[in-house]
């Protein structure tokens, strides 16, 4: 099943994010650990690597384009294998689930 890359929190303030950069194309293999993009915060641009190794099946961030702390930014998986149009919500935390968030 296809990973979904999420933009994360890259500094303890930070809510959003704007993507500067691609270093892989949809279609090309990457490695866990090897560069995927660039995000500029309100304070720097941070290169983030990837967490998984495959595909990059589809880019869903666009250049210049600014995101939310959690949406997903990209789908990583197998050769071949699709993706959903709409991203998977994550499964929520227990505390979550108490406080009815």
């Amino acid at each position: 099943m296809a990973t979904q890359f999420r933009l994360a929190a890259l500094g303890h303030t930070m809510e959003t994010g704007r993507v500067v950069e691609w270093h892989i194309s949809e279609g090309e293999s990457i490695d866990e650990g090897q560069l995927l993009i660039s995000i500029e915060t309100d304070k720097t641009v941070v290169d983030v690597n990837s967490p998984v190794s495959g595909v990059l099946l589809k880019a869903v961030g666009q250049v210049d384009a600014e995101y939310d702390v959690g949406d997903v930014l990209a789908w990583i998986g197998d050769a071949g294998e699709t993706v959903p149009d709409q991203p998977v919500e994550p499964e929520l935390r227990s505390e979550e689930r108490r406080v009815g968030k």
